[in-house]
């Protein structure tokens, strides 16, 4: 069995996948038609053809993104035949689908949701009548141990673009990705020479490849065993000395043997070479492939030096060179403002271990430094803050913001001015403007679907005037405007949105203006619902109630008034926000929480967000265990996650957490 499926063949059976090839043989035996649906690389074709093979069947096979006429799969004509025959039964050549149908044999069929349409209405007619008509032919009744196995991905162009009448005839399993461990095994099946430090790397790599906030698609376990290959043939010192300086065996898994480093650089080549064309960035992502698995290379270095101890520092992370760069140039160390934005105290699997085991002078300068660029998470073992650090930071935020305002004269000039010296209430002012004018500029509004007809005023999208109604107003009215003309239009139902904000320490500084940007790009894309917003830290308050409006610059200037501080207790957020949602008219209520994912204070949040109707997390967090917190809390509420790179991106990630 092939690894290169996203499946491998351990000891007879398949990794991981037990329960659905149970599934699968199940639906076989009685007969039922199957779709499969799952990401890329998830091994949806091996699962159906390992499940065919189990049943002693050996089926027929399409491809949807290769087929483009109904003749490839029904049949043909052969031209030659036709010419000296004409049409009789030796001049046709039967498809695929023909020829399962006679012989009663599956038909399996790859990425059926690009099947042209008058294809799926064939498959229809069979699975729903038992018989195919081929014109010039015949009528083919179905023969018994006919099926069809359909795989698909997820998206627009996979499950989704199937019709309903294809979907009402099949039985549907889903398909995830297989546990850490089960991908590392096939790493091991596909690679089995290869150094455990590099195969884990690789996975942990292509793991986190599904989750980053730049990628639209992430990575299969293909390309870690791509990448698991390439890599060892780059450090192979017979073939590659440059990728090899000490010209011993390759030794991956020992820290301290010479030339990690540039081992490690070796893994990033590899990396670039296997995954660059396995992902796919957002259509707004303005940065190259190849900086993106940098990054992530380094996320997955930090993440696995804090399991084990072995923290390195910048410096022995993979180069920031460019892809064509030779491997025998040193790259010196990388520059910490201008490499990794990271900090030990700030990755990995338990946060609070880098309290645990660094110095308390070390601890106040990391918080702090990383507070300044709002990354930092309180934690019980954290000193707080005093107030007027967190003033100092509000007003180096503030500042940065209002830097090229018009109003900006005579604020924030001299930032080492001291706090006092600074109108900070003036400068909370203009920062409220900027934040609002920068919103307007992305913010769309979003209005839940369907609702009642009713003849309201001209408003720019209907134009089905109301005849009888305009005739009374403009008898009214002689010197009439658009608003004396009245149209039938459909009212769009109402809304109840809570927005729950997260304003504990871990927000300070530049934070601030992104907390305050996501609640007035929610006011501005839901102006016709009910909005509450809600405020947490170690308590909760409500901002603002919902059961009437708020413009959205009060809006920015009650949140930029605030200092975060202390700890975050989320179920506390959570629970204000139901609370206030409860309140609210409207009967579709839609709760959406902004977060790190941490909750350091206050009881497990993943039952409070059980009581929501649907909750969804904006997730101001790129680190790989906080998006696994904020994905949990998301599943618990019934909604889905989403992150942003900057504050630019914002209202984009907003106006997907709150459309209908």
């Amino acid at each position: 069995m092939s690894a290169r499926s996203g499946l491998s063949s351990v000891g007879g059976t398949v990794v991981g996948r037990s329960v659905e090839l149970g599934l699968l043989d199940a639906a076989l035996r009685s007969g039922r038609h199957v779709l499969v649906v799952g990401s890329h690389g998830v091994g949806k074709s091996f699962l159906v053809e390992h499940a065919c093979c189990d049943a002693g069947l050996s089926p027929e096979r399409i491809n949807g993104g290769v087929v483009s006429t109904l003749g490839q799969v029904i049949g043909h004509h052969d031209p030659a035949r036709l010419l000296r025959r004409g049409f009789d039964g030796e001049s046709f050549v039967p498809g695929p689908l023909l020829r399962a149908v006679v012989t009663g044999r599956p038909l399996c069929i790859d990425d059926a949701g690009e099947l042209p349409s008058s294809v799926l209405g064939a498959l229809v007619t069979v699975m729903s009548e038992d018989e195919l008509t081929v014109p010039r032919v015949g009528t083919f009744r179905v023969a018994e141990g006919f099926v069809v196995l359909a795989c698909a991905g997820t998206g627009d162009s996979g499950a989704e673009a199937l019709p309903l009448g294809f979907l009402d005839r099949v039985v549907r399993i889903e398909v995830g990705y297989q546990s850490a461990e089960e991908e590392r095994r096939i790493v091991e099946v596909s690679c089995p020479d290869a150094d455990p430090w590099i195969r884990d790397r690789a996975v942990d790599l292509v793991r986190a490849s599904r989750h980053h906030p730049e990628i639209a698609s992430g990575s299969s376990i293909r390309g870690a065993v791509d990448l698991v290959a390439v890599a060892g043939c780059l450090a192979n010192p017979a073939a590659n000395p440059a990728a090899n300086p000490t010209g011993g065996p390759v030794v991956w898994a020992d820290a301290d043997a010479p030339g990690r480093a540039w081992l490690s650089a070796v893994g990033l080549r590899a990396a670039y070479l296997a995954l660059s064309s396995k992902i796919r960035l957002w259509p707004d992502v303005k940065r190259v492939v190849e900086l993106v698995l940098r990054d992530l290379w380094a996320d997955v270095e930090i993440t696995a030096s804090r399991s084990t101890g072995t923290a390195r520092g910048h410096q022995d992370l993979p180069p920031s060179s460019i892809v064509g760069a030779p491997l025998g140039d040193d790259p010196g160390p990388l520059d910490p403002e201008g490499g990794w934005d990271e900090d030990p105290a700030d990755e990995g699997a338990d946060p609070a271990a880098a309290f645990e085991t660094a110095s308390p002078t070390a601890v106040v300068t990391g918080s702090r430094r990383l507070a300044a660029r709002g990354r930092t998470t309180p934690t019980a073992n954290a000193p707080a803050a005093a107030p007027a650090d967190v003033a100092q930071e509000t007003v180096a935020a503030f500042s940065e913001l209002a830097r090229g305002s018009a109003r900006r004269r005579g604020l924030g000039r001299d930032r080492a001015a001291p706090t006092e010296a600074i109108d900070l209430t003036e400068l909370e002012r203009v920062a409220a403007q900027v934040i609002v004018r920068r919103a307007r500029e992305s913010a769309a509004p979003l209005t839940a679907p369907g609702g009642r007809l009713a003849t309201v005023r001209y408003n720019f999208r209907s134009d089905d005037l109301d005849l009888d109604r305009t005739i009374d107003s403009l008898i009214e009215n002689p010197l009439p405007d658009h608003r004396d003309l009245w149209v039938h239009d459909r009212v769009p139902r109402q809304r109840g949105v809570v927005l729950m904000l997260d304003v504990s320490g871990s927000m300070r500084g530049p934070r601030l203006v992104e907390v305050a940007t996501a609640a007035v790009a929610t006011a501005m894309a839901v102006p016709e619902d009910e909005l509450a917003v809600v405020a947490f830290g170690d308590t909760a308050e409500i901002l603002h109630g919902g059961l009437t409006s708020i413009a959205p610059a009060d809006l920015a200037r009650r949140i930029t008034a605030m200092r975060p501080a202390g700890l975050t207790d989320l179920a506390a957020g959570l629970r204000m926000g139901r609370g206030a949602l409860a309140e609210l008219r409207s009967q579709i209520r839609l709760g959406v929480v902004m977060t790190d994912g941490v909750a350091n204070a206050g009881p497990d949040p993943l039952p409070v967000a059980h009581t929501f109707d649907r909750l969804n997390v904006l997730a101001t967090t790129r680190s790989p265990w906080r998006l696994n917190e904020c994905r949990r809390l998301a599943t618990a509420g019934g909604g889905v996650c989403e992150t942003y790179g900057d504050v630019s991106q914002l209202p984009t990630a907003l106006s997907r957490l709150l459309a209908p």
